[in-house]
């Protein structure tokens, strides 16, 4: 198995490692500092791996400190499907990290686990595995689910080896996902009102790619959802919260008309709960403003 050097300081050291190492900052949590975008551009480590610290879990849902973490980790710039450490320190809460691992598997997240050898397995493993604290250590802790391990405990930053095959921020690679394993965009109707074309009532339109076509005869929905598998779903959903890869069917669970967003999730479905449909309406009407509108009463799709 193939590692890298590492390291996690609670504030961004001055005199860091070596620039092709990895650098694991905090992005919140009960942690003494919350590092800022300045903070981790100020380290030349190639790699990044944000840190969500609860060592009190107890009383803290795990659900909702999961969405922060992932909004903090986006915040900061990092892809979507890079790493991030849950930091438990001592404590144990089965409920609470399973929470947080799941949901941040929903948002296309992945986790580890770290502690204190004496209390970590106990919890169970984030995602990725488990990131122990071995002060004195020379490899990975000898574990299964182990794919970090820190290796000491130091003044201004602590050392940690590292699976190399994590999926780290990786700084010289603007996406992590290889284009052949991104899925190709899935085309659907939407379904908004009032129509931002100016018509009555609501407006229908066939999104394939970057064209929108406006629909206006009703049959038009029905023959493209037989015949293509479309869903109805919200316009301003594809455009502001699907992440960089596009959802597919699977990963919908529910329709969404007129800019209203609930009950939606999957692996490659970010949902920003409160979405009113005035900010659904406006997202969308931005967004044909970029697409190629192309106005049609015949569309002739027929099942099969």
């Amino acid at each position: 198995m193939s590692t890298i050097s590492g390291y996690d300081a609670a504030y961004p050291p001055s005199s860091p490692p070596k620039a092709d190492s990895v650098v694991m900052g905090y992005l919140g949590g009960n942690t003494p500092h919350v590092w800022s975008k300045s903070d981790w551009d100020s380290q030349p480590a190639r790699y990044r791996v944000g840190i969500w610290t609860r060592s009190n879990p107890g009383g803290y849902n795990g659900t909702t400190e999961a969405q922060q973490a992932v909004d903090a980790w986006r915040a900061v710039g990092a892809p979507v499907g890079t790493l991030i450490a849950l930091d438990l320190e001592l404590a144990q809460d089965a409920g609470y990290v399973d929470a947080f691992v799941a949901e941040c598997t929903k948002l296309s997240t992945p986790t580890i686990d770290y502690g204190s050898l004496s209390t970590l397995f106990g919890n169970p493993p984030g995602s990725a595995g488990y990131w122990p604290s071995d002060p004195g250590a020379t490899a990975l802790y000898d574990h299964a689910s182990v794919v970090a391990t820190q290796t000491a405990i130091g003044t201004t930053y602590d050392p940690d080896i590292l699976l190399a095959s994590l999926p780290l921020w990786d700084t010289q690679q603007s996406d992590t996902t290889p284009p052949t394993e991104q899925e190709p965009a899935m085309p659907y109707v939407a379904s908004v009102t009032p129509d931002p074309t100016g018509g009555s009532g609501a407006g229908m339109f066939f999104v394939e790619g970057t064209t929108v076509t406006h629909l206006t005869v009703g049959s038009d929905v029905t023959n493209l959802t037989n015949k293509f598998g479309v869903v109805d779903i919200s316009p301003a959903l594809y455009q502001v919260l699907v992440t960089e890869q596009a959802a597919s069917a699977s990963a919908i669970q529910a329709a969404v008309q007129a800019g209203v967003v609930a009950g939606l999730s999957g692996a490659n479905v970010t949902v920003q709960g409160g979405l009113t449909q005035a900010q659904a309406q406006a997202a969308f009407t931005a967004a044909l403003a970029t697409l190629t509108l192309t106005e049609t009463s015949t569309l002739t799709a027929t099942n099969g």
